[in-house]
């Protein structure tokens, strides 16, 4: 059993909220999927076929955001790195996720990803 302690620098933005015409993804998402991806890198090809995941999000600001979209972008990353295999049901055994605050100088998302034995 792998236990992996992950942390994303910067606020995640919605995937599903910043799409633009033709269902291109917009600017600030497509920065933010590179600056992950970067801070990510040691992790990709993880392969993790079942799991459960924390995260908790720390935003830079006040405004309303939703953390069902945010969530979605994280998973997103981790599926594109092969960190975990997919996001369904078959391999997120169970999802805990939570607003922890807000830090205008350090937004991030923190993660821990615990691999369950098939």
């Amino acid at each position: 059993m792998r236990l992996l302690e992950l942390e994303i620098k910067g606020a995640v933005p919605s995937k599903k909220n910043s799409k633009v015409k033709y269902g291109l993804t917009s600017m600030q998402h497509r920065r933010w999927h590179e600056s992950a991806t970067a801070q990510l890198l040691e992790y990709k090809n993880a392969g993790i076929n079942k799991c459960e995941i924390q995260l908790d999000f720390w935003m830079p600001d006040n405004r309303r955001r939703d953390l069902d979209n945010m969530i979605t972008s994280v998973f997103d990353l981790l599926k594109d790195l092969q960190i975990i295999k997919d996001d369904s049901w078959q391999v997120l055994f169970l999802i805990t996720a939570e607003a922890k605050g807000i830090d205008r100088k350090n937004p991030r998302v923190e993660l821990w990803i615990k691999e369950m034995l098939m």
